[in-house]
């Protein structure tokens, strides 16, 4: 039985396992099309604030890779919903709202998921 068919669920990374500056990394297309044929839940990762799953699932389908913005996770994303666990009727981490601010600011302009990602330390 290989990994795959014994993994319950699936956590990949998008920048240098999916995608790698601007292009599809060949081969990750079926890796998706594989996984997405077991039916086991999957997300796709990314520490890249400046641009909503919205922006990287456009910019992924223009590489070749089909996915849903259901099928991302993004900083902002996974900052939002564990604040929310934390403080559910509060107002929003300093971090969530500097990520938000980033991602206003360069709205509307020409830019590349894989040339500007952003760590979050």
């Amino acid at each position: 039985m290989d990994l795959i068919s014994r993994a319950e669920s699936w956590l990949c990374d998008m920048d240098g396992v999916l995608i790698r500056d601007g292009a599809m990394i060949p081969g990750a297309d079926k890796f998706l099309d594989r996984l997405r044929s077991t039916g086991r839940p999957y997300l796709i990762l990314t520490n890249n604030s400046l641009y909503t799953p919205r922006e990287i699932r456009e910019e992924l389908s223009q590489m070749g890779l089909n996915v849903e913005e259901s099928d991302l996770w993004d900083v902002v994303t996974g900052d939002g919903k564990f604040v929310h666990t934390q403080r559910p009727f509060g107002p929003p981490s300093s971090s969530v709202r500097r990520a938000c601010t980033r991602r206003s600011a360069t709205s509307g302009t020409d830019r590349t998921i894989a040339r500007r990602t952003t760590s979050c330390s």
